[in-house]
């Protein structure tokens, strides 16, 4: 009100109205010194994606209590616009920094291999990714990987494979199996048929990969008999 030459404070109708009094936060100048609920305030930060999370950069001063709409006391965001990113939150493989850290993607994703020839093994250094794909294997243990025309043969050679062949695969080898060596199928020596009837090999050393030879092998038919056939020896 206008008293004399100046505007003073009338608190006639504050209810429990003491002079220099500022311990409630309304919204008016209760201790009448021209500031309104100084020292009571709080500071609300902006909560555009509504993960509970504030924007520091973006706040009010509210009085303490319910926050203004939108707004909330934790300023812990580092990315407003991403409902899943903010401090303490587990780390998914997003391309987001959701946990926010500053290191995008950390711990969330796995290593893999380009895989080429589409085999299930992959070559080369490995790369991290959140998932793989066509073209990436977890494995990086592949011994030929290619996308060429030899692409075919490269599919069947990879560790563990557990067919023969009775051709190269590439490179004058056999080794489909990524052993690193040229391992045969059959390697045992014809000796007579037991009693048993049994027992099988090859009638004359056993032949080189792709080779084919003399290969006996016993058999029941009426009587014990031991025919021949001509095999070629399988290798991976």
């Amino acid at each position: 009100v206008c008293r004399g030459a100046g505007f003073v404070c009338d608190y006639s109708g504050v209810p429990n109205y003491q002079p220099g009094d500022e311990s409630r936060c309304d919204g008016v100048d209760n201790d009448c010194d021209g500031q309104t609920d100084e020292g009571l305030r709080v500071t609300y930060y902006r909560d555009a994606d509504g993960d509970g999370f504030g924007w520091p950069a973006t706040h009010v001063q509210s009085c303490p209590g319910v926050p203004p709409s939108g707004y909330v006391r934790n300023m812990g965001d580092c990315d407003d616009t991403c409902r899943t990113c903010f401090t303490g939150a587990p780390e998914s493989c997003d391309g987001l920094d959701n946990n926010c850290n500053g290191v995008i993607d950390e711990g969330a994703t796995l290593s893999y291999y380009r895989d080429l020839d589409g085999d299930g093994h992959g070559a080369g250094a490995p790369v991290q990714r959140c998932s793989g794909g066509s073209g990436w294997a977890t494995l990086g243990d592949d011994c030929w990987d290619t996308s060429g025309f030899e692409r075919a043969n490269a599919a069947q050679v990879y560790p563990g494979q557990t067919g023969y062949f009775t051709s190269y695969r590439n490179n004058s080898t056999f080794d489909y199996n990524c052993s690193g060596i040229d391992e045969k199928r059959w390697t045992g020596s014809y000796n007579n048929c037991d009693a048993s009837c049994t027992g099988e090999g090859w009638t004359s050393g056993t032949p080189a990969c792709g080779v084919s030879g003399t290969y006996r092998r016993c058999a029941y038919a009426g009587s014990c008999g031991a025919p021949t056939e001509t095999r070629t020896q399988e290798c991976h």
